[in-house]
């Protein structure tokens, strides 16, 4: 089967998944959860790190047995940086060498939620989001923290508060897949607004990560709270989803929205090419399927960093 694309990168992933009407792919590891922070590459997309039973553990990409380097760990980030960052149960962010897997404390002002390298093994990012019910809504709080391994700065905070109507949704959701802009020097997170008087929107913000000055890239109307965006690796298309499973492409600069008729979770785009995961298939930029990877609409997937492999998550198990 031929894909019509101009791009070597997608005829390279394609012609790995298109072999069967369903990707066929090895089993690496069990207990993996299908979210954002549950796998991640190394720069050289040779090894695979996972969470598992609250622990970290490195895989080869190509198969074998996994090694459990008995670190607590809720989440990880790796490529491009040589050295993984990781977040564990408990909030705490570590620093942790693959070949001795020594981990190093890296002070942050509060439990993590997560936390993604912004420049390789030097600068990390570190967000924390909670929520707690009240008698007046959920009250909610975000922040986006630097950190370089010896001090942390708090950069933005904000603290909205999410109708009682809205209840039903995990406002913290989205805040798993934020992550770097691909092209702007800034760090994006979805912020859920609901005031009197407009309809209720989630903001996207770009965080300077010097100034922490937070400016609105776009804005999505929408009755959920709970949202998570993916960038194409040139920045102009953002890819939204919400917790019910709906995803919209939206162009940056025009904020022209299109729907894509397909149910999934976590949207991810190619680092090299104009393809998207979602909800098990790749599509290309416009939502159009171009292969199916997984046969669970909730499957998660991370791309490896040149772009022609996906570690694909369903019912707990990692492939690749």
């Amino acid at each position: 089967m031929r894909v019509p694309t101009t791009d070597p990168a997608v005829h390279l992933l394609l012609a790995a998944i298109l072999a069967a009407p369903v990707a066929r792919a090895e089993t690496l590891a069990r207990s993996v959860p299908a979210r954002p922070g549950a796998v991640a590459w190394s720069a050289d997309g040779e090894t695979l790190a996972f969470v598992a039973d609250a622990s970290l553990h490195l895989v080869p990409a190509a198969g074998g047995p996994a090694r459990d380097l008995a670190i607590p760990a809720a989440f990880v980030d790796w490529a491009p940086a040589r050295s993984l960052l990781v977040v564990d149960p408990d909030g705490a962010v570590r620093r942790v060498d693959p070949d001795s897997g020594a981990a190093r404390p890296w002070p942050a002002p509060g439990p993590a939620l997560a936390a993604r390298w912004f420049l390789p093994d030097r600068v990390a990012v570190a967000v924390e989001a909670s929520a707690e019910p009240s008698r007046f809504g959920v009250l909610t709080r975000f922040a986006v923290d630097r950190l370089d391994g010896r001090r942390a700065e708090r950069l933005a905070e904000w603290t909205p508060v999410v109708p009682l109507a809205r209840a039903d949704a995990d406002p913290t959701w989205g805040w798993l897949a934020a992550a770097p802009h691909p092209v702007l020097p800034a760090f994006v997170a979805p912020l859920y607004s609901d005031p009197p008087a407009v309809p209720p929107a989630v903001r996207f913000l770009a965080v300077d990560l010097v100034t922490g000055e937070a400016v609105e890239l776009l804005r999505a109307w929408g009755e959920r709270p709970s949202n998570a965006a993916a960038w194409s690796r040139d920045g102009a298309v953002a890819a939204l989803s919400d917790d019910a499973g709906a995803l919209i492409l939206v162009e940056a600069t025009s904020g022209e929205a299109r729907g894509v008729d397909l149910p999934g979770r976590w949207p991810a785009w190619s680092p090299a090419a104009d393809a998207l995961f979602w909800g098990g298939r790749v599509l290309d930029g416009t939502g159009r399927t171009l292969a199916r990877a997984s046969r669970r609409a909730d499957a998660f997937a991370a791309w490896s960093p040149d772009g022609t492999r996906l570690a694909v998550v369903e019912r707990g198990r990692a492939c690749g």
